[in-house]
């Protein structure tokens, strides 16, 4: 067996992460995981959390002091079963190794949001584009939007000063004094090639952006560019972080699902009270970026 992995990481909110892996299979997993979000090799001096990867299914996934242990699924995974109409046979498939790959890190990422829970933050299935003027710091927009709408697509049509931090899952961190940060995680899709695939690409975990306000993209033939309400907004946020720890519930009891979504909605309630969120309906194209410029002062002095 080869030596433990230890990787580490430290969050714009002050929590700190230890991550270890305890057998080869998971030590594969964590290596992947780190190769693209720049974790930082070695093990933290006083971390707050160890995220510990073990393929051992003996082991029952939970946290004791700090310690979270996320267990591998199996390689046999069914994507679904199917019974033959003609003699009742039943036909199973199974997830490909990139597919199985792919959800494995989703639930790290699960992991990982729900160490930035206890002071307030959260992990969401939302992209987050910059906006940088010459000489000054960066603001960050949280771009947000069911599967389609067109937040991939939003990203590449960025031009300066915007530019492309993350088009699919995003860390928010809360600060002390309330103010929001958002870091970047990769595409995995993209990375694994289950959908559009693309060069290698690393994302800086560590590169966190004051998060100002967001933008829930809609498809739609009639321009509109005007503010969500609170009531819309908590709604529309609520099933995108739904969406993002899917995979990282699907291994815990009912008792812990309650108080984890109970505990993210409490999170969320205070960050829509403290952001503004915009609704744009207009199609993807070049009078897209025409008026997010002519509204750029309330996505980004808000």
């Amino acid at each position: 067996m080869r030596e433990i992995v230890g990787y580490s990481a430290e969050f714009s909110d002050g929590t700190s992460i230890g991550f270890s892996a305890g057998d080869d299979r998971a030590a594969g997993v964590l290596d992947f995981f780190a190769g693209h979000t720049g974790l930082q090799p070695g093990k933290p001096m006083h971390p707050g959390y160890v995220i510990c990867v073990i393929s051992d299914p003996v082991h029952k996934e939970g946290e004791n002091f700090g310690m979270l242990t996320m267990v591998l699924e199996p390689d046999q995974i069914p994507r679904y079963r199917l019974r033959e109409p003609k003699n009742g046979e039943e036909i199973e498939d199974v997830l490909s190794p990139e597919e199985w790959l792919w959800r494995q890190v989703l639930r790290l990422s699960g992991f990982i949001g729900s160490c930035l829970m206890e002071k307030g933050g959260f992990l969401i299935h939302a992209g987050l584009i910059e906006y940088r003027e010459k000489g000054k710091l960066g603001t960050g927009i949280l771009l947000a939007g069911a599967s389609g709408a067109g937040k991939t697509t939003t990203t590449r049509l960025l031009r300066p000063p915007w530019a492309p931090v993350a088009d699919d899952l995003t860390l928010i961190a809360r600060g002390d004094e309330g103010s929001y940060r958002a870091h970047p995680l990769p595409t995995w899709s993209r990375i694994l090639g289950k959908v559009d695939p693309a060069p290698r690409i690393t994302w800086d975990i560590f590169h966190s952006l004051p998060l100002r306000s967001g933008l829930f993209l809609h498809r739609g033939e009639e321009e509109l560019f005007a503010e969500t309400g609170k009531g819309e907004s908590l709604c529309l946020l609520a099933e995108l972080i739904n969406q993002s720890n899917e995979h990282f519930l699907r291994a815990k009891d009912l008792s812990f699902a309650y108080t984890f979504n109970r505990a993210y909605f409490m999170n969320l309630v205070n960050f829509v009270r403290e952001t503004r969120f915009f609704t744009h309906n207009l199609k993807i194209d070049d009078r897209f970026w025409k008026e997010v410029e002519k509204n750029r002062h309330k996505l980004v002095e808000t």
